[in-house]
């Protein structure tokens, strides 16, 4: 085996040997450059490894940074959410009697110590709830003060009152009936009785309502 080498590397000296010196030269030089390509594909494989190792160590920064803030956010909102702060103290109503308040904070659903993630993104629907099942509302303004929640109502007009054994009822302009009575009624307003068909009341309660405000005067 080692002959063999020894030969070919003695073939390789004699055909040097027979090559003109011009010829040397050129075969010399093309050894040159065919080393230098290697070397050259060598210095750009490793760069482009270098470059690739580098992007990929881009990319996993900006993953753990952004899933680092994603959690940071969640701590923080889940903090704040259980701080009384946070946290509905007290409920004011303005612009009604105790009866409408109470009917307003029943179909409001706000509760007291109920966190205000839950409030301030519905307020539409809030209000929109205590206008269909509140009759006397005829709308509603929701606003925060810090951890208190207020409600500005403006109504309709009071045309009257509808009794069922002991209880009134408030009857308004737009014909719709207060689901929550009292025991004795305020101011001077006629009573609504014997009225089966609620066609009829509805008709009867803006025929009064459309009145004049003067002749609304009502004496007993």
């Amino acid at each position: 085996m080692f002959g063999k080498r020894k030969d070919s590397k003695n073939k390789a000296m004699r055909d040097n040997e027979e090559l003109t010196p011009w010829e040397r030269q050129q075969l010399l030089r093309e050894e040159n450059i065919e080393k230098k390509q290697k070397k050259s594909k060598k210095i750009l494989i490793s760069s482009n490894l270098v470059k690739f190792n580098g992007l990929r160590k881009k990319r996993l920064q900006k993953r753990v940074i952004t899933l680092a803030s994603i959690f940071g956010i969640s701590a923080v909102i889940s903090l704040y959410a259980i701080l009384p702060v946070n946290r509905v103290s007290n409920i004011e109503i303005e612009g009604t009697d105790s009866q409408t308040k109470t009917a307003i904070i029943e179909a409001s659903q706000v509760k007291k110590n109920e966190s205000l993630f839950a409030v301030v993104p519905t307020k539409f629907l809030i209000s929109q709830r205590i206008k269909n099942d509140v009759a006397t509302v005829k709308d509603v303004n929701i606003s925060l003060e810090k951890n208190v929640v207020k409600f500005k109502v403006t109504e309709y007009d009071i045309v009257g009152y509808i009794q069922r054994k002991n209880t009134y009822y408030k009857l308004t302009s737009n014909g719709r009936e207060l689901n929550v009575g009292q025991k004795a009624t305020n101011g001077n307003y006629p009573l609504f009785l014997d009225f089966k068909k609620k066609t009829l009341l509805h008709e009867a309660a803006q025929q009064v309502g459309e009145m004049p405000k003067k002749s609304k005067i009502w004496n007993f």
